[in-house]
């Protein structure tokens, strides 16, 4: 199905659509310590509570992205 069919949703054909997320999972095989991590990559820019979700958000300074990193 198109992704501007009727059926699905309907857009104008003069819209412009952008693309605001992406989201990429994976195993990195492996296991981290997320209050370690938060240290070495600029605590700063992390955000992490372990006591209210075992996840740790990570702003780059440089870039516009947040990464998700979860203890699992």
């Amino acid at each position: 199905m198109h992704p501007t069919s009727r059926s699905w949703i309907d857009v104008p054909t003069d819209s412009t659509i952008t693309v605001r997320n992406v989201v990429r999972t994976g195993d990195l095989n492996r296991e981290f310590d997320l209050a370690v991590l938060a240290v070495r990559l600029e605590y700063e820019s992390c955000e992490y509570d372990p006591e209210s979700f075992p996840e740790l958000l990570y702003h780059p300074q440089d870039h516009d992205a947040l990464l998700a990193f979860f203890q699992s």
